[in-house]
């Protein structure tokens, strides 16, 4: 009889030392990916053509989106990415990237750990190449094991040949949303 108590006693402890992993839209950052790409389909999010297998579409306050679901080498989703597709226009990006800080910083779910609000001026092409891309807000859901970052981040790629020399490199922009479950991190 003591030793069921004893067990009773472990199992209530560990019950209630639990804690819950970061959501998005009340879909926890965790399970397999078929299980969240399943729910995610439940809220209108669908399937890519992507070579990435686990890549979908979908809207995010009226904002189309792509997600990318990344799974540790158990099969546990650990991240998931959120690509903000907003015209590659300086203005509409800062709007983006402040609106979803914003969003977070409102919502008593989320504690701000760090959040910079960014501006077209820091959006200056010069400014691009060398320090304005990289995470402008971290935020950790309040009770769970994970975070949640905002930024920037871009895509280069080779426009071509220039007259004979090499050709020149450019990039394109994007707001990105990272949901970490720090449970399933690889490393964790």
């Amino acid at each position: 009889m003591k030793k069921f108590l004893v067990a009773i006693l472990i199992l209530f402890a560990t019950i209630s030392n639990a804690q819950e992993v970061v959501d998005f839209m009340g879909i926890p950052i965790d399970g397999s990916a078929l299980e969240m790409m399943a729910k995610l389909q439940e809220n209108g999010f669908r399937r890519t053509d992507s070579p990435y297998n686990n890549t979908m579409k979908g809207l995010v306050d009226d904002i189309p989106v792509q997600l990318a679901i990344h799974s540790n080498s158990r099969g546990m989703v650990y991240e998931m990415d959120i690509r903000y597709d907003v015209e590659d226009d300086k203005a509409q990006i800062a709007q983006c990237v402040n609106n979803l800080v914003g969003k977070f910083k409102g919502n008593p779910k989320y504690k701000e750990v760090q959040s910079t609000m960014i501006t077209e001026d820091d959006l200056a092409e010069s400014k691009l190449k060398k320090e304005y891309l990289g995470y402008y807000a971290y935020f950790t859901q309040i009770g769970a094991n994970g975070y949640v970052a905002v930024g920037l981040n871009r895509l280069n790629y080779m426009l071509g040949e220039n007259n004979g020399n090499p050709p020149e490199k450019d990039f394109q922009l994007w707001v990105q949303v990272k949901y970490v479950n720090a449970a399933n991190s690889p490393n964790g």
